[in-house]
């Protein structure tokens, strides 16, 4: 019990709460399905039959989806999975975080892109989505901070992170 209490915690001053974070995640993750769920859709055209969407805009509205998805459940899996040691639950969060950042800095970029080459006759609405999911995009980035934060914070703070040279104690 002594050893427990001359343990230095980890600094939590200026940090959400892990039920804030954990309600942001949820959050996102609903958007990424609703995202999804609109990228996927299908177009009726004005004779009445149905189309796959293929756009630019439908493409883009399904790779956030699919990546602010990915974000809001490692997001979830991060603040409520115990079941792997400190120390592997860091490497995994951190190589998911990874990839998401990458993969949302990717997307922004093609929407920036997008964004650089609409043309003037195309409707306001495809300015409009392009630039809310560049908002979209910049949220997930934070929000994978964040939850890398947080992870180095509970899993990887002052040594808790021993993978690689003692594993002994969580056998």
């Amino acid at each position: 019990m002594a050893e427990n209490e001359n343990e230095q915690q980890p600094p939590t001053k200026g940090l959400p709460s892990f039920q804030k974070v954990s309600r942001m995640c949820l959050v996102l993750t609903l958007a990424g399905i609703a995202l999804l769920a609109l990228g996927l859709g299908e177009h009726i055209t004005g004779d009445g039959t149905k189309v796959p969407i293929t756009t630019d805009l439908h493409y883009h509205l399904f790779w956030a989806g699919g990546f602010i998805l990915i974000t809001g459940f490692t997001g979830m899996k991060t603040l409520k999975d115990e079941t792997l040691p400190p120390a592997w639950m860091f490497i995994v969060v951190f190589i998911l975080n990874v990839v998401t950042a990458i993969l949302s800095v990717t997307g922004m970029i093609l929407c920036i892109v997008g964004l650089a080459t609409i043309k003037h006759d195309e409707p306001v609405v495809a300015y409009v989505m392009d630039s809310i999911e560049i908002v979209i995009y910049l949220i997930a980035l934070g929000l994978t901070a964040l939850l890398f934060r947080i992870a180095y914070l509970r899993y990887g703070y002052q040594g808790q992170c021993t993978i690689f040279y003692n594993d002994a104690h969580w056998q």
